[in-house]
């Protein structure tokens, strides 16, 4: 199956669309993240960009 790229960067909550991604979205789950990963309240640059992946669905990358 392949994916629309036309619905990238678009979040689905029970089959609804609630929008595109947001700069506040980003920040939340970054610090969700933080915190997951130890880092306290203070997100890293390696968290906001996690958040924005996991956020836009970009593929992941192999980590090395």
């Amino acid at each position: 199956m392949k994916n629309n790229p036309l619905n990238k960067g678009i979040i689905m909550e029970n089959a609804d669309g609630i929008g595109t991604v947001t700069p506040a979205m980003i920040e939340a789950r970054a610090r969700e993240l933080a915190l997951i990963n130890g880092h306290g309240s203070k997100p890293t640059e390696a968290d906001y960009q996690q958040a924005k992946r996991e956020l836009t669905g970009e593929e992941q990358f192999a980590r090395l």
